[in-house]
């Protein structure tokens, strides 16, 4: 039995399910590094010995799929706080003052309030300590930013990341969690000395490099919007750029073009290809090509401040420009998934990374169809071959990353293909002109038909995007789409690949069946939703939120109707609701599981109906009520406070329940109360 046709792939994926499982468990990191140790080693002798045919092809498979889930299961246990001795965590006390030094590793987007950074954590109370955290300094008159590389030392108590308090919104500290960021430290401008100006890394050096790009392409005489533009198109900086042209690129499906991640790489690396074709001719000639691409590939990747998504990309295209220019068959798919095992070895937590999926999904979807699609089209002329392929790409790009971007984004621009078809050709004339105009600027030259000319193209582009943009009618919007959904669809491409590749009668069989089974699984938990109905007691600040889901339809309370938030579409569109409804506070509800919510708010009045038991209370604005007078008369099962009341009400009310062993929840504690039934 042989093991598989593309052993590469095959071990690719048993290695990734085994980082999967990594995430779930967590283990004694001397058992994993034994455990996987031993399982190596087996592999290891019967490599050998089935190579003098001592053992059958199936043992081999066997352990290979045993090692190679070891493995990845021990590389997760490696990154994991518990398992390393000298990570923050290890030393962390709850209420405790910490002081920490260590530097500035990036700056994040800041809020009307704080500036944020991920701060790279060097010692704690002066004892050597590893583990980023999120800063957040407050903003003052004299407030300045902190720079990447500075060094300081404060005091601060570390808390959790905020947490979502409803169901279904953004979790931004699961998000976090992905990127080995565990607490936060909030301190203000005045708490913190910086102890060194700057210390040097490849970063702060590739950041004054950025700044210099920046300010020679001032000198160029680019408009505001040509210059954000540029700047978030080849130096991946998208703060100066203008909410409304971002807001375009994303409802016209084409958001991706302002993160530099695998398409940018891309682009460029076919560039250099081109440009260095003719190294081709002389004896070694293509593996000189190959070098210099890689060495200024990685440069590119060390100005952009070797961000994630561009690691990612030029490691990915490093490999995958090796298979192409061995020009054999199949080496171009062992190149990808060997950049996947690179990336992954050296942080499994990429896996969890929204851009490397789609990022892989839509490089592997591309290279394995579009060699069946020039296949058919060779006889063609070529510049119909060439329109034929843009639009091939585009398309197979989005089949690749639709399934996951439903599952993440839930909307669907239909408009996809021609803003990518107009996007992908300007695309490539853009960043070879941008290049171009960036090395310009270093050495101060500057040739005014030429900036004239890119600027042009540049508010040509912004124009179109925002034309296909202002078609909202066309972005179809709150997609219900779960992770069952989001596995039958990648059977259904996968399948689709294989009657492409091959067509008989058989595999058109089994792709009719895996459509099949999509739809029975969207029936099946379009049913669930629709016979789950949910009472919703939300958190808001100075305000009280509520609603009530019955089949497909919900149902909104609220007296500020014209306040509708933003999580509520996110609710929507997870619980699969098409129809939405407002009305005002009640004072009771009757549910459909014949229990009862009695709502008391700053009057303290409250009226019960005859022979009704009151199984919820729930407090809003701070009402004066004996909570006590209420536990003694009314046996309540949960006593309710939301975000509308004051916090020394809360605290007292928490205290009297306590005393009365009576439950008691509060909304900015425990998140949003949810009723089954």
């Amino acid at each position: 039995m042989k093991l598989v046709n593309n052993s590469v792939l095959f071990i690719t994926v048993i290695f990734i399910i085994g980082i999967i499982i990594g995430h779930q468990i967590l283990i004694a990191l001397t058992t994993s590094i034994i455990i996987c140790g031993f399982v190596l080693f087996l592999f290891i002798l019967l490599f050998f010995w089935k190579r003098k045919q001592l053992f059958g092809s199936f043992s081999f498979t066997i352990i290979t799929v045993c090692t190679f889930l070891c493995v990845g299961v021990t590389c997760v246990q490696l990154q994991y706080p518990e398992n390393q001795h000298s990570h923050y965590l290890n030393s962390f006390q709850e209420n405790t003052e910490f002081t920490l030094n260590g530097i500035i590793s990036s700056t994040l987007k800041q809020n009307t309030y704080y500036h944020n950074y991920i701060f790279e954590v060097q010692s704690l109370n002066k004892q050597p300590t590893t583990g980023k955290l999120l800063l957040s300094i407050k903003i003052d008159s004299i407030s300045n930013h902190l720079k990447t590389g500075s060094q300081i030392i404060f005091k601060s108590k570390l808390k959790d990341v905020y947490k979502t308090l409803n169901p279904h919104q953004f979790n931004y500290s699961e998000y976090l969690q992905t990127k080995q960021i565990y607490k936060q430290a909030t301190i203000n401008n005045n708490e913190f000395v910086e102890i060194n100006t700057r210390i040097f890394s490849f970063k702060t050096l590739a950041e004054q490099y950025r700044n210099k790009i920046k300010n020679g392409l001032i000198n160029q005489g680019l408009s505001k919007n040509q210059l954000a533009f540029t700047n978030a198109l080849l130096l991946g900086e998208r703060k100066d750029l203008d909410k409304e042209i971002y807001n375009d690129f994303a409802s016209a499906g084409v958001v991706h073009i302002l993160a530099i991640s695998g398409l940018h790489i891309g682009i460029i690396s076919g560039l250099l290809l081109l440009l260095f074709k003719p190294l081709q001719k002389i004896k070694y000639g293509k593996y000189l090509e190959w070098i210099i691409i890689s060495v200024l590939l990685w440069a590119y990747a060390f100005l952009i401040g070797n961000t994630p998504s561009v690691l990612r990309a030029v490691t990915m295209f490093t490999c995958v420009n090796f298979g192409f220019i061995l020009n054999r068959k199949g080496t171009t798919i062992r190149m990808l998934c060997l950049s996947i095992f690179i990336l992954l070895v050296a942080n499994p937590y990429a896996l969890l990374d929204v851009g490397f999926q789609m990022s892989y999904l839509a490089v592997l979807s591309i290279i394995s169809f579009m060699p069946i699609v020039n296949n058919k089209i060779n006889h063609l002329p070529k510049i119909t071959r060439k329109v034929i392929q843009i639009m091939s790409v585009s398309v197979f790009a989005q089949l690749g990353v639709l399934p996951i971007s439903l599952y993440y984004f839930h909307q669907f621009p239909t408009l996809f293909l021609l803003a990518n078809l107009i996007i992908l050709p300007g695309l490539g004339i853009i960043l070879g002109y941008g290049l171009l105009i960036i090395v310009l600027s270093l050495i101060n030259i500057k040739l005014n038909f030429l900036v004239y000319s890119y600027g042009k193209i540049i508010d040509a582009l912004l124009y179109i995007i925002h034309q296909i943009a202002m078609r909202d009618s066309f972005v179809i919007k709150q997609i219900f789409f779960n992770k069952e959904l989001l596995f039958s669809s990648y059977i259904i491409v996968l399948l689709l690949y294989f009657f492409i590749k091959k067509r008989s009668i058989a595999r058109l069989g089994y792709l009719l069946i895996s459509i099949i089974i999509f739809q029975c699984t969207y029936i099946y938990y379009s049913k669930r939703s629709l016979e789950k109905n949910s009472f919703y007691i939300f958190h808001q600040n100075r305000n009280t939120i509520l609603a009530e889901k019955q089949g497909f339809a919900l149902t909104v309370y609220n007296n500020n109707l014209t306040n509708q938030d933003k999580f509520l579409n996110d609710l929507e569109t997870k619980i699969g609701i098409n129809d939405t409804q407002t009305d005002s506070l009640k004072d009771i509800y009757l549910l459909k599981n014949e229990k009862v919510l009695l709502v008391v708010d700053s009057l303290g009045v409250y009226n019960i109906p005859e022979q009704k038991k009151i199984d919820y209370l729930l407090l809003r604005n701070s009402p004066k009520i004996n909570l006590e007078r209420v536990l003694k008369n009314f046996n309540v099962e949960m006593i309710i406070a939301d975000g509308s009341n004051y916090k020394t009400y809360v605290k007292r009310w928490k205290n009297t329940c306590k005393n009365k062993k009576a439950p008691f929840h509060y909304t900015s504690e425990q998140g949003a109360f949810v009723i089954d039934y």
